[in-house]
């Protein structure tokens, strides 16, 4: 069509609604059950701030926020089978954390991710903790071990010096219960150093760090910890402490050495403010190891760094050696037990669990569901939110009863041949579907505190 064209299209239909304005009946017409409306011509070329201010004079206290977005929004968020579980109609559980969110540009907010190989190398953290950090900022991937034991978004090799020990995994070097946040430390007797430096497949944000904080304990002779000419020292008889050292500027690279006796739970590589999300992957784990973990180490890494959520994702491991609802309300038992231990070393942090994603097996020669699954997820639902903590179902996030095999057969696929774990592509995809469950409890959050 033509220029005058289009215009005489344009035109020709505001003469028609125009015409509508003025012979529609100002109360509308009843058809039957139906009652049909139509504005007026006053209407249609009011100013908004007029139809604000004819609100206002309506409701002169303002809307309710109940009625007016606040109600169906709870409503929604109730229903929403794929979104988080709250332990009450509430839905403030997690509170704490978007209080924590509210303030990020001023305070670091710390996110304590721990889960089974689902979460290994990084996957699905790495999506939550790249989307946070773009939305709230921050930097670098958070708390890592002295010595690489899997890959990370960063790198992390150790010189000579450092022995290794782990409270889980075949072949472990085991010693007290003093393993700290990680369930292992590194112990160092002599001389050693640590080079850090950043993956170039992480994001931006989680790159670049400007503050390096070296955990340790244990410490039988004192410790001495330089980075980029700035030394300090952790003394003999410590138990749990920490040595933070200010950048300055942003990184990717930086390179510790250590001398002196002690166990070193971790190196947490962090922005000034911001978001930071530490990736604690147990191969291998059903997630019940928590209560073997001795208080103070943990106690002190949680009070220090401004942790304010924990998130459990655990029960994959444990599906193929449940066979019965004795088995389910065990786990979920235990369960109870785990997050009573983690709300005591970390009371100032919500806690979100993550239960396990759909398995498949081999029955009668057919891929399928575990059998079991529905039933133990019902049972570790209702333990999770009977303990006050939030719940998300990834089972029922993934589609339920068959979807991992649906995932498996995906172009390009989202689960692996073993029909347990998820592709690089899949735990993208997942993660990205909790950080916007996530995002719908925050935006219910921000609505109720405008209230």
């Amino acid at each position: 069509m033509k220029r005058g064209e289009i215009v005489a299209f344009i035109l020709g239909v505001l003469a028609l609604l125009g015409a509508v304005c003025a012979v529609f009946p100002k109360d509308g017409i009843d058809a039957g059950s139906l009652h049909l409306g139509f504005p007026t011509l006053a209407q249609m070329f009011r100013d908004d701030d007029e139809g604000a201010q004819e609100a206002e004079e309506e409701n002169p206290d303002g809307p309710d926020p109940c009625s007016e977005g606040l109600y169906e929004m709870r409503t929604a968020l109730l229903a929403d089978s794929c979104g988080i579980m709250m332990p009450t109609d509430s839905l403030d559980a997690l509170d704490r954390f978007f209080d924590a969110l509210d303030s990020a540009g001023v305070n670091p907010v710390r996110i304590v991710y721990y889960g089974d190989s689902q979460i290994e190398e990084d996957r699905m953290s790495c999506t939550l903790r790249d989307s946070l950090q773009c939305r709230f900022g921050g930097g670098g991937v958070g708390l890592l071990p002295a010595e690489r034991h899997y890959t990370y978004r960063a790198g992390v090799s150790a010189t000579e010096g450092f022995t290794r020990y782990s409270l889980y995994g075949e072949g472990e070097r085991r010693a007290n219960r003093k393993y700290g946040p990680r369930f292992s430390f590194n112990r160092i007797e002599g001389s050693g150093g640590v080079s850090i430096s950043s993956s170039s497949r992480s994001r931006d944000n989680a790159r670049l760090f400007s503050n390096v904080t070296v955990y340790a304990g244990n410490v039988s002779s004192m410790l001495r910890v330089s980075l980029n000419g700035q030394t300090d020292t952790l003394p003999a008889g410590t138990a749990a402490g920490s040595l933070t050292f200010a950048l300055g500027d942003s990184v990717s690279k930086a390179r510790l050495s250590l001398t002196g006796r002690a166990d070193i739970y971790g190196i947490s590589v962090d922005g000034v403010n911001g978001v930071c999300v530490d990736n604690v992957a147990l191969r291998g784990c059903s997630g019940t190891i928590f209560t073997s973990l001795d208080r103070e180490a943990p106690e002190y890494y949680f009070s220090h760094n401004g942790a304010r959520l924990v998130i459990l994702q655990f029960g994959g491991n444990t599906i193929p050696g449940v066979g019965s609802a004795k088995g389910c309300g065990k786990y979920a038992q235990s369960i109870r037990e785990q997050i009573g231990y983690i709300r005591e070393v970390a009371p100032r942090a919500d806690i979100l669990f993550i239960g396990p994603s759909d398995m498949a097996t081999v029955r009668r020669g057919v891929r399928q569901t575990y059998p079991v699954l529905p039933e133990f997820i019902d049972s570790l639902k209702t333990a999770v939110l009977d303990c006050g903590a939030a719940y998300w179902d990834m089972y029922r996030v993934m589609g339920g009863n068959g979807s991992m095999v649906r995932w498996v057969k995906a172009s390009p696929a989202l689960a692996g041949p073993d029909y347990i774990h998820f592709t690089p592509a899949g735990a993208e995809r997942m993660g990205a579907r909790l950080y916007g469950a996530l995002m719908e409890m925050y935006g219910y959050y921000r609505l109720r505190k405008r209230k």
